[in-house]
């Protein structure tokens, strides 16, 4: 049995050391006996405050706030008023991580050294010795260090009281608030959450005062609950006498349930029942819903973009079409839209449409409109998303649908009123074609004009475009190229190269960039080309420049000047026209470096003489590895391979030097033949390739 005890002297009694112990002893163990009753009432270690919090001023440090600790097996206490200087851990690990655990534990510490005299009682001899006067019980903090890779704290010691676990991450500097994980048990025997050892060896069961707080937030004085946080558990619900019946609450505000009003005072049972009602015949409802909706068979000249002011009227335009006397419009854009539905068009103020006026107020019930003219709603379909829009009384909000008999990006084809949709020959954006139509009108295989890739993508800027193919390529999933063509094109509005900006110039075609292959380097390398991606060449010559300042052709491609120019100033430029460098992707591939072959990293690059004709020339590319597969623009066709500058035909180069001499490079020549010329020639065209992912 634990009491409180204390040493006692009668008086002019001489006491012993042990006496003066004892007391200091017990009033320490009194402290601990008085506190656990109070606080604790179990066994088991459990610590009052003592957050372990990252260090001021940053680093392997952290700090402990003013603690009261005690440990069940030993019975000994500790407190610490003040926050601890710095705590500190050992560097982390390069590459693995590691949990270390903050302990605490109390020791006792001698202090205040006088001298003293001292009687030896069997010779009554006396003697003077230096010794401490006072003991305390002190904080003693380890850091005890776990093991790098390992997934769990390192365990307790004996006699310590575990404070918190801190995972040291491999590499880090600087402990932060996320890193620690402090107590959180509030009673013996819980587990603290975060801990992966040891995790119920402690609890901190807070300070009273917070706890007081806590509960007089929720509670008046007297212990009573505080109206704002009465729970169900605190109502006596049943059908006694005195309690409460859920099913008698009001509802506290007067509301509508499709159609059906119900007061503040009535029942939470009728409500609940209307709802369930409703709810039940929803699957149904929904089911069914497309069945019940047909297109209006009046067709309205125009839509709407914006109010009209129908008071004024007369003839005038509307979404790009010219409206005259007597014909149908839909207005559903009404700054009050009470005034949206069909109007006819009047030489003075606008009337309802005949046949949608408030003496058919449902007119537009379960009705599709549909539009067959304008510029921003030609093949559009609205409706009206609800049973009881009455013409002339409610607001009609009409909703624009995700279908349309027209080809519209993003919507779902639907037959018109007549059973039909847009199927002919793909000539105008708006049509669907018939498969056969379809093959016919865009196979094309590099020896035709392709498509313009805004239009087929939707999209009104390059960079979306790249940002649609970029998200198509899918990295190193699974591409989706459907869709898409060789010959299909991007013209680029102005590509500025180290300084000096080419403006897109539709007569010359000087910045079109056309799709030339699917994945045509995946797979192959040293260093493997693992994402997916888009091939693309200059349909054109964009400028003139030396491959080399003098007529060298030593180490190939990779080492002239003009592999430099064009994967440093020219793909940064081409990056900022695509809308992002990060859509270029750098590629690897196996190309001459004069008399053999070797790998090389480009992210724009002239074709080898392989890569446009299929075989070697003048070049020496096929005399190694042979890894150069033709490109699919330049396979079936010569279309492409023939290039102009600023509308003149021209030659251009290509990334192979010439077989049997040392001063020449490959390039095409401007009949479409492969021919050779100096390195330093300084007119030979540039229409580079590059690839995109």
């Amino acid at each position: 049995m634990a009491n409180f005890k204390t040493a006692i002297a009668a008086e002019n009694e001489i006491m012993k050391a042990a006496d003066v112990t004892f007391g200091y002893d017990s009033s320490i163990d009194n402290v601990a006996v008085a506190l656990k009753a109070v606080l604790s009432n179990s066994a088991g270690d459990y610590v009052i405050g003592g957050k372990v919090k990252p260090y001021g001023s940053g680093g392997l440090n952290v700090s402990i706030e003013p603690i009261f600790a005690y440990k069940d097996s030993t019975g000994v206490c500790v407190a610490e008023t003040d926050t601890t200087e710095p705590v500190s851990f050992e560097e982390a690990d390069s590459s693995l991580d590691r949990i270390d655990i903050v302990e605490v534990m109390g020791e006792e510490e001698g202090y205040d050294s006088q001298s003293r005299k001292f009687n030896d009682p069997s010779t009554g001899t006396k003697t003077t010795q230096t010794v401490n006067t006072k003991k305390r019980i002190k904080l003693t903090v380890v850091v005890k260090k776990g093991s790098n890779g390992s997934e769990s704290a390192p365990a307790v010691d004996a006699g310590y009281v575990k404070l918190a676990e801190v995972r040291i991450p491999a590499g880090t500097n600087n402990i932060t608030s996320d890193l620690i994980k402090n107590i959180d048990a509030r009673k013996y025997g819980e587990e603290n959450t975060d801990w992966t050892t040891n995790k119920s060896s402690t609890f901190n069961p807070s300070y009273l005062a917070n706890i007081f707080y806590t509960f007089l937030v929720q509670h008046n004085e007297d212990g009573s609950h505080k109206n704002a946080v009465i729970k169900a558990a605190n109502i006596d619900f049943g059908t006694g006498s005195g309690q409460v019946m859920g099913s008698s609450l009001p509802t506290g505000q007067s509301m509508s349930v499709h159609g059906v009003d119900f007061t503040s005072s009535e029942s939470v049972t009728s409500l609940i029942q209307s709802l369930a009602n409703n709810v039940n015949n929803l699957y149904k409802y929904s089911n069914d819903i497309l069945s019940r909706f047909t297109f209006l068979a009046d067709l309205p000249v125009a839509c709407s973009t914006a109010n009209v002011d129908i008071a004024t009227g007369g003839e005038m335009t509307i979404d790009g079409v010219s409206v005259s006397i007597g014909q149908l419009v839909f207005l559903k854009d009404q700054t009050d839209a009470k005034e949206n539905g069909f109007y006819e068009v009047q030489s003075g103020a606008w009337n309802r449409y005949a046949g949608y006026t408030t003496s058919a107020p449902s007119a537009f019930k379960h009705k599709l409109v549909f539009v067959k003219a304008g510029t921003a709603n030609k093949g559009k379909v609205f409706y009206l998303n609800g049973d009881f829009e009455q013409i002339g009384t409610d607001e009609l909000n009409f909703t624009e649908s995700n279908f349309s008999p027209f080809a519209i990006a993003n919507k779902a084809v639907i037959r018109d009123k007549d059973g039909r949709f847009r199927a002919k020959a793909p000539k105008d954006s708006e049509d669907v074609a018939r498969k056969q139509e379809f093959d016919e009108a865009t196979a094309n295989t590099g020896s035709t004009e392709g498509r313009n890739l805004l239009t087929v993508l939707g999209v009104t800027t390059v960079a979306e475009a790249m940002e649609v193919l970029h998200e198509r390529c899918n990295g190193e999933g699974v591409a989706d190229f459907s869709g898409l063509m060789i010959g299909d094109y991007l013209d680029l509005p102005s590509l500025t190269v180290d300084g000096t900006t080419y403006t897109w110039n539709a007569t010359y075609q000087n910045l079109r960039i056309v799709i030339s292959g699917f994945n045509h380097y995946i797979h192959c390398g040293d260093t493997e080309n693992t994402k997916n991606h888009i091939l693309w060449t200059f349909k054109n010559v964009v400028l003139q420049r030396q491959m080399n300042s003098s007529d060298t052709n030593t180490g190939g491609y990779n080492a002239s000047a003009m592999k430099t120019y064009l994967d440093g100033v020219f793909a940064l430029g081409l990056g900022s026209a695509l809308g992002s460098s990060d859509y270029l992707y750098t590629i690897t591939r196996a190309i001459s470096k004069k008399g053999s072959s070797e790998w090389v990293r480009n992210t724009v690059f002239l074709p080898t003489e392989v890569e446009v004709f299929g075989v070697a020339t003048y070049g020496d590319d096929q005399n190694a590895w042979n890894t150069n597969i033709q490109y699919p623009i330049y396979r079936d066709s010569s279309y492409y391979r023939c290039k102009k500058y600023n509308g003149s035909r021209a030659w251009w180069w290509e990334a192979t030097p010439h077989a049997s001499n040392s001063t020449a490079f490959c390039y095409v020549t401007s009949g479409g033949y492969s021919h050779d010329d100096s390195a330093s020639y300084s007119n030979g065209g540039i229409a580079p390739a590059f690839c995109t992912c």
